[in-house]
């Protein structure tokens, strides 16, 4: 793997560079679609960064979804990879011979052609699992908080599960409708009806929807053309201007400012509210002192023009 990182990163400076030369024996896997938070951590590097559409994936790329993401990885123009949210998948392998991917949380939905009858290989790894891909769709879970991993086939095509000590051969086969789940303690998965994958059937309609949109417009790129998309676009990340960086760092800082404001907002409010009420009374005093003012002279004058003597007395 480190060669081919190697050659990947010299493609432009080495045009003998087996990886260069020969991209027909490789998926070309790219980042096809995001929706909500997706971040990628490109290989070697230690940060992560939002994920780019069209970004070109080598191996040791990772890619993760946040509450409400989602990012569907096309491969060639004949499979796409969905990963569901608070998911994260690692690009392990893309040779045709030995395809291989590593789902360490969440959930995958892959739609991906007959394998089997072109000497084809294509894994899902978990970190309790392995689940060989024939060509079908399917789907994939794991559950870091039960361990569990299941793994299902949503139409006529087959899956083979097994344990990450076990040998193919002992992997169970997995048909159209049924699901396969492997529990920690267990020795073999319990094969059976689909359940924990069915909720999940719609969203895959959508995604082999997708994969027949994206066979008609898919061409292979050139290889060194694909470096040069990958350098430019994470370059685009890596350079973003300060003025962008201190706005994303606002952005996060955001709910408690915007807490903090309305707290302020509100004891204004309360103030304002405060003196209104006050200057009302104060209103509501004047007016209260000037009537009664006004009814004491009323009635000393009445007093006075009774008590007058009348003429002639």
């Amino acid at each position: 793997m480190k060669t081919l990182l190697f050659c990947a990163s010299l493609a432009l400076l080495s045009p003998g560079c087996a990886w260069a030369e020969d991209s027909s024996s490789e998926w070309e896997a790219s980042v096809l679609e995001v929706g909500g938070p997706v971040d990628l951590q490109p290989a070697g590097a230690a940060d992560w960064e939002p994920a780019q559409e069209q970004t070109p994936l080598h191996p040791g790329d990772r890619i993760k979804t946040g509450k409400g993401g989602f990012a569907r990885v096309s491969l060639d123009g004949e499979a796409i990879l969905e990963l569901d949210e608070l998911s994260q998948l690692t690009v392990s392998a893309v040779q045709y011979s030995s395809a291989s991917f590593s789902l360490s949380s969440g959930a995958l939905l892959g739609k991906i052609k007959d394998l089997f009858s072109r000497k084809r290989r294509f894994e899902v790894r978990t970190p309790a699992a392995v689940c060989a891909v024939r060509g079908t769709e399917f789907a994939v879970s794991h559950s870091t908080a039960s361990g569990d991993t299941s793994a299902g086939v949503f139409d006529n095509g087959e899956i083979l599960l097994g344990s990450v000590s076990d040998k193919e051969s002992d992997y169970v086969s997995v048909s159209s409708g049924r699901e396969a789940v492997l529990s920690p303690g267990e020795a073999r998965p319990h094969v059976g009806e689909m359940q924990r994958l069915k909720r999940r059937k719609a969203r895959m309609a959508q995604v082999s929807l997708r994969v027949e949109a994206l066979r008609s417009a898919w061409k292979r790129s050139d290889a060194k053309q694909r470096v040069m998309l990958r350098r430019q676009l994470l370059k685009q990340r890596k350079e973003a201007p300060a003025q962008n960086r201190a706005e994303a760092v606002g952005k996060k800082r955001n709910p408690r400012q915007a807490q903090t404001g309305r707290q302020a907002d509100a004891r204004q409010q309360k103030a304002e509210a405060r003196k209104r009420r006050q200057e009302q009374l104060q209103r509501r005093a004047v007016r209260q002192a000037a009537m009664a003012e006004k009814k004491k002279h009323g009635a000393t004058g009445a007093k006075r023009r009774a008590r007058k003597p009348l003429a002639g007395e």
